[in-house]
């Protein structure tokens, strides 16, 4: 394995790394074969050319980022370790700590929570371009949800210490950003509200039609 990593470093290194690492760990994984990583990920660490389009273009698609400079950019992409992560592994689970968002390059991820009752509902999936664990980032509030691969994904990590310059230097990114959460916090919220008003008519209707059978009405 380790030589077929050394044969990536071609002119387009990032690229050709994160094919051949993908399929690598891909096809170890279907042969049942462990690697000397618990939770089989590879983390890589970009160097920075200067070339905004291929360093830190990603960024460009992150409403959290979009009031940052292209040098501001470039050095948060740099600064940012890209991980592969397979299919059915979480990469956050629901409550356990954390201080990092992760940005999605390539792949689909599911989004479940687990309620009091122990029952586990997906409440939605992220995508690429999208991103999770911001209010672990912005406040170490504990992960809100698990989110798991639902196929093999291509994830950047940013975590605090990688953003706090940015913050230092740009105090004002701060009341940007908590307004943005805020308006997505309500949104969210008001969906919520309508899912459980409508679960609630469902259940009553069924009640309804369980004692109009029971007495034959």
């Amino acid at each position: 394995m380790v030589a077929l990593l050394r044969r990536a470093q071609l002119p387009h290194a990032v690229a050709d790394q994160t094919r051949i690492h993908r399929a690598v760990l891909r096809n170890l994984f279907y042969a049942n074969i462990d690697i000397a990583q618990p939770r089989m990920n590879l983390t890589m660490q970009h160097q920075q050319s200067g070339n905004l389009d291929v360093n830190a273009g990603w960024l460009r698609r992150v409403a959290l980022f979009e009031g940052l400079s292209d040098n501001e950019l470039a050095r948060l992409s740099a600064q940012a370790r890209e991980q592969l992560r397979l299919a059915g592994q979480p990469i956050v689970q629901q409550d356990e700590p954390g201080s990092s968002l992760f940005v999605v390059k390539e792949g689909v991820l599911d989004v479940t929570i687990k309620g009091e009752d122990g029952t586990i509902s997906q409440v939605g999936q992220v995508r690429a371009g999208h991103v999770f664990g911001k209010m672990s980032l912005l406040t170490g509030a504990p992960r809100g949800a698990t989110v798991t691969p639902a196929v093999d994904t291509l994830v950047a990590e940013i975590t605090k210490e990688d953003i706090e310059p940015l913050f230092q230097n740009h105090p004002e990114l701060i009341e940007d950003i908590g307004a943005m959460l805020a308006e997505r916090q309500s949104e969210t919220s008001t969906r919520l509200q309508q899912a459980a008003a409508t679960q609630k008519a469902d259940e009553s209707g069924a009640l309804v039609n369980r004692i109009r059978n029971f007495f034959r009405l």
